[in-house]
């Protein structure tokens, strides 16, 4: 048993790669934008903050997160709370966003492989 624990563990991260990385190739290729605003923004570790956002598609709300490290906007608001910001998303799965924070994106916690979606 504990010969499989290392190849599952593998496997598990394999999987969770794979999936991440092809749903930023397919918000590179198919994205749709829209407006989101800031909720809400919480220190989990010791350098990272998740900022947490909402926004719309089709009269229905989303929520999303995103990962950074620690932020104020201009206005001296922690992680822009209340700030609206375009967002990028899947037409055939709304759920799949990621939020681009402009000038703040130096903050992110994120490695982009593909290009945004052009508008």
């Amino acid at each position: 048993m504990k010969k499989l624990v290392f190849p599952i563990l593998v496997v598990v991260f394999i999987i969770f790669f794979i999936k991440k990385y092809y749903s930023s190739y397919e918000l590179s290729r198919k994205g749709k934008y829209t407006t989101a605003r800031i909720i809400d923004f919480f220190h989990t570790t010791k350098t990272n903050y998740v900022l947490q956002y909402k926004y719309y598609v089709n009269g229905k709300s989303y929520k999303s997160e995103a990962i950074t490290g620690f932020f104020k906007c201009k206005n001296e608001s922690k992680g822009c709370v209340g700030e609206k910001f375009e967002v990028y998303y899947l037409p055939d799965n709304p759920n799949v966003s990621d939020i681009d924070l402009r000038e703040y994106e130096k903050y992110r916690n994120k490695i982009f492989i593909f290009k945004k979606p052009k508008k």
